[in-house]
């Protein structure tokens, strides 16, 4: 299922800590994705468009 992905995900961003290279996606790439997940679903919920942030 999805525990698969998610783990492989940490595993990498832990490595990352460990070795002090960048893992991508980053932290911020996600937070990111989830913002416009979020705010397709505001969009679909009320029926209108929503600003979003560059």
């Amino acid at each position: 299922g999805r525990l698969a992905p998610f783990i492989r995900v940490v595993d990498q961003w832990v490595q990352s800590i460990d070795s002090s290279q960048e893992v991508i996606p980053s932290l911020k790439e996600g937070v990111y994705s989830q913002l416009l997940m979020d705010l397709t679903h505001q969009a679909y919920e009320t029926g209108s468009w929503v600003e979003v942030p560059s």
